[in-house]
């Protein structure tokens, strides 16, 4: 009797439906939860590539002893990718109605009307708006979800992501974050331009017991300029709090609030 080939036999989705009908990843890290993340993303083979070396690097890695105290941390009982909830949009009016009005009562709609170039909005993990003014993108500035950099500029995102600013070899978590990131923000300032207005990402988090890994890759070339605004909020309820940063970045100087800088012939931002 022949042996059955179990390579033919399809395994389970990790990616299941919750009680209330939405699309979450079981608890927990493994292959397949990354396998599954990035077909859901229809990720091209060289980020997929990536996500699983960073996740053998992370295997590796030990729990780093540097910093706050993480022997309870638990990734075995966390959520650390939630498939998305709905689309993709560049109009406030074609959002989601509860998506929306979270985001109103931030301001954040009517900070890009008067204040900002363009807006980035994630929520849980994913990205939902994307907002370039036209005079902006006119210039050649690029500014998208990082999901959507990797489909649309994949020459940039290939050549900068996760290199020398903020390498999966590193330590445990950016490892992690190499593996199972999803969502943040992606901004090309072309050579010489000037960006008046600054442009922000605001990220969103929902449910609880859910790790957020979004990326933010910032490429200001030689003698650009521009202010980047970064903020995140979650529900009440939750025990974690996150905090507004920004970042300027030029070809002359930049600070680092937040963020890791490194030195090319363009200057780099990843976080």
């Amino acid at each position: 009797m022949a042996a059955t080939d179990k390579t033919r036999i399809a395994k389970p989705s990790p990616i299941k439906e919750n009680e209330q009908g939405q699309l979450v990843a079981k608890k927990g890290i493994s292959r397949e939860v990354i396998d599954e993340l990035s077909r859901i993303k229809g990720e091209p083979d060289w980020m997929r590539d990536k996500r699983l070396k960073s996740f053998e690097i992370f295997e590796r890695k030990p729990i780093p002893t540097w910093g706050v105290d993480l022997s309870d941390l638990d990734l075995s009982q966390l959520v650390l990718y939630s498939p998305p909830e709905a689309g993709r949009y560049n109009s406030w009016d074609e959002v989601p109605q509860e998506m929306k009005d979270t985001y109103e009562k931030l301001g954040i709609p009517q900070a890009e009307r008067e204040h900002l170039a363009g807006v980035v909005g994630v929520w849980r993990q994913e990205p939902f708006y994307e907002g370039l003014k036209k005079e902006y993108a006119d210039k050649g500035i690029l500014f998208c979800a990082m999901d959507t950099a990797v489909q649309e500029h994949e020459d940039l995102v290939r050549e900068y992501f996760m290199k020398k600013c903020v390498p999966p070899q590193d330590n445990k978590f950016s490892a992690l974050h190499g593996a199972v990131w999803s969502g943040g923000s992606f901004l090309y300032v072309p050579k010489d331009v000037k960006v008046d207005l600054p442009l922000q990402a605001y990220f969103r988090m929902e449910g609880s017991g859910e790790g957020t890994f979004e990326h933010t890759l910032i490429i200001a070339d030689e003698g650009s300029d521009v202010n980047y605004i970064e903020g995140c909020t979650a529900q009440t309820t939750a025990s974690t709090r996150c905090t507004p940063r920004s970042s300027r970045s030029s070809s002359r100087r930049a600070r680092r609030p937040a963020t890791r800088l490194c030195r090319t012939g363009r200057r780099t931002c990843s976080t």
